[in-house]
């Protein structure tokens, strides 16, 4: 009854607020490295673009450090600086590049692209290059120290302060 009362408080259907809770939990076990069955939850409404729920790879279920969503994949950082990713067959998402299979330190899932942040500070990227939001540039393949991808772009920030932004 809260949660429903909740809800309507902010105009939203029960079930929204619950589905949102679902995908909540499963990043907190993810990230908590709880072993177990865990699933990314896609509840979307019925609809004719509805997605079936995408499973966690066996090696997700454990030692993972950080995790990042995309629209259509999702990424796991290992404490061994291991990238992994699962989702849909799209653009070579799951398809992690051989240089962000160790030592990796961050990671970022934009739309339908990834990016990587290594432990040297270098930004590696792949997936959707539509709007050149995987054209890493010169500036981003040293002294970088955090990411973030948005739907359709890349951000890198340099260890002077520097802000790179491309895509």
């Amino acid at each position: 009854a809260e949660r429903q009362r909740h809800a309507e408080q902010v105009g939203r259907a029960p079930g929204d607020t619950e589905r949102r809770g679902k995908h909540r939990e499963a990043e907190q076990f993810a990230a908590a490295g709880v072993s177990g069955v865990v699933q990314d939850h896609r509840d979307h409404p019925a609809s004719d673009d509805e997605h079936e729920p995408a499973n966690v790879p066996p090696d997700a279920l454990g030692g993972v450090i950080a995790i990042s969503a995309g629209e259509h994949h999702s990424l796991a950082l290992k404490a061994d600086g291991r990238v992994l990713s699962w989702g849909e067959s799209i653009d070579d998402l799951q398809t992690v590049p051989q240089a962000a299979l160790s030592g990796v330190k961050a990671i970022a899932a934009g739309r339908t692209h990834s990016l990587a942040l290594t432990e040297d500070g270098r930004v590696i990227a792949w997936g959707d290059d539509s709007t050149q939001q995987t054209a890493v540039p010169d500036a981003a393949l040293r002294g970088v120290k955090a990411i973030a991808a948005g739907a359709t772009h890349s951000l890198a920030l340099k260890a002077d302060g520097t802000v790179l932004s491309w895509g």
